[in-house]
């Protein structure tokens, strides 16, 4: 999984934000680089996460309005991120 993981950020860079949480390209390239690193750094952790850990927050985005995706994902930074 690692390996693919790279290759994803290696190939698309901020537009993995997209692949891996929907999130269209644009509102991603509207984004000040400061928050899309963020965003990357929040994506990494929850990736890394065991699947125990990673379950309850994938359950709190799924179902929720494609328009309230970002401001959820930017309120999980908060939250997990020092």
């Amino acid at each position: 999984m690692a390996d693919s993981y790279s290759e994803v950020w290696s190939t698309l860079g901020y537009g993995a934000l997209g692949y891996f949480w929907g999130i269209p390209l644009d509102e991603v390239d509207q984004l000040a680089d400061s928050e899309k690193a963020r965003l990357a750094a929040l994506t990494t952790k929850v990736v890394k996460m065991s699947e125990h850990d990673r379950g309850p927050i994938l359950q709190r985005l799924e179902g929720i309005p494609h328009e309230k995706v970002l401001p959820a994902l930017q309120e999980l930074a908060s939250e997990l991120l020092p």
